[in-house]
């Protein structure tokens, strides 16, 4: 039982969710004895996501109330005493903003990527710049790389570009089906791979000039339908 189930609740499989910010007990109970109660007191923290280039150096947020910033994975973002940073190994590492009092007063969610420059060429099978999550399997290509193709809904391909913006080839083949496209977070577009007549899947250009993230997610997709990525061009 929880003494507040809008701020954290018990689950059947006797996992705890939290919900909101506040305070509440939550007790096990084993028959009619109390095996544990845990205390949760729960706040809203600013975060954000942010992509930085690996080996480069930079500034930490000046944020209003942090005092110090420390890493969670140091392998792959290194926090400096003079408040800078240099990002290390490709991977993901969660900055800490501490107050006074070394409470989390700020979290940045900082991936370490790759991020491809205008004018230059992504194959698929160049894992440093496009980040796989999910099922996705390899295939032989026309240009003598592997080929990517997911046949599981919600596996994602992910990469970050300096430009205006992209074009997206795959192997022409009946047997696409449904992708969501997000630009920077936010959902651009839905895409039906199996309408492309050629090899160019998608394009989007005329964007502001600068660094962007794209997620490919795959979608609902018919038996035997999968999603397919030969390569992506950024433009100038």
């Amino acid at each position: 039982m929880s003494t507040n189930d809008d701020v954290a609740s018990i689950n059947e499989d006797l996992s705890v969710e939290l919900h909101n910010p506040g305070e509440a007990s939550v007790t096990f109970r084993s028959g009619d004895q109390e095996v544990l109660t845990v205390t949760f007191n729960t706040r809203h923290f600013n975060q954000e996501e942010h992509f930085i280039e690996a080996d480069s150096n930079g500034q930490l947020p000046q944020s209003e109330g942090v005092e110090q910033w420390v890493s969670s994975n140091e392998r792959h973002i290194t926090v400096h005493e003079d408040e800078t940073y240099t990002s290390n190994q490709l991977g993901t590492a969660t900055l800490f903003g501490l107050n006074e009092m070394s409470d989390i007063v700020e979290i940045h969610h900082t991936h370490v990527v790759d991020i491809a420059e205008p004018g230059s060429t992504i194959l698929a099978d160049q894992e440093e710049v496009i980040n796989y999550i999910g099922g996705w399997s390899t295939g032989e290509s026309s240009g003598g790389h592997l080929s990517r193709h997911a046949r599981e809904v919600n596996a994602s391909a992910e990469f970050t570009f300096t430009g205006t913006g992209f074009r997206w080839f795959g192997i022409p083949d009946e047997a696409h089906g449904s992708a969501n496209l997000y630009l920077n977070g936010e959902l651009f577009d839905t895409i039906e791979q199996g309408d492309a007549t050629d090899d160019l899947i998608y394009e989007i250009s005329n964007l502001e000039e600068g660094q962007h993230t794209v997620t490919i997610e795959v979608g609902q997709l018919d038996e035997n339908e999968r999603i397919h990525i030969d390569q992506v061009d950024i433009l100038d």
